[in-house]
């Protein structure tokens, strides 16, 4: 079983290309393992995650490619007038929630409370499956405060680093 602990930097094009199908949870992590549809086995050490399209592995005329698998998001569209663009990007921002920004639309995964609430807010939305793929200052969790022996306003924003505004 290869140890992948990288992605393949630049990748022959001439190759059979066969896919490792992964969640997005999965491709969070640095260790775990995955199988190709050929049904060779993978085993991940990374020093960083790997993300959807990925070579991970080249050899006897095969390359192989993480493909994260589609799952069920919503698609909120960006209004063409730039003050209620903002006014949209700051209800997301304003609930620390992962989200996917594409031309003209913001991603979310799907959740039946958000729902409602982007309705109650006079916006509108689609549901549908799609590759959700958050931006990268999103793989961390939510800000939190820290505990009381460190005073009022102190907070992190899932970096690990204490600090106040």
């Amino acid at each position: 079983m290869p140890l992948i602990e990288q992605a393949v930097p630049g990748s022959a094009e001439d190759l059979q290309e066969l896919t490792i199908a992964a969640d997005r949870d999965t491709l969070t992590r640095r260790r775990w393992r995955g199988a190709a549809l050929d049904g060779t086995d993978f085993a991940f050490a990374l020093t960083d995650p790997v993300r959807h399209g990925s070579v991970i592995w080249e050899g006897q005329g095969k390359r192989y490619r993480v493909r994260q698998m589609a799952e069920p998001v919503l698609v909120v569209p960006l209004p063409n007038e730039p003050l209620l663009a903002a006014r949209t990007a700051w209800f997301f921002g304003n609930m620390h929630l992962p989200i996917e920004l594409r031309p003209g639309e913001i991603i979310i995964a799907e959740e039946p409370t958000m729902r409602e609430r982007i309705t109650a807010a006079g916006m509108t939305w689609t549901a549908r499956d799609d590759v959700f793929q958050p931006s990268k200052h999103c793989d961390t969790p939510a800000h939190s405060h820290a505990p009381q022996e460190k005073g009022a306003g102190w907070h992190q924003h899932g970096d690990g680093q204490w600090h106040k505004h």
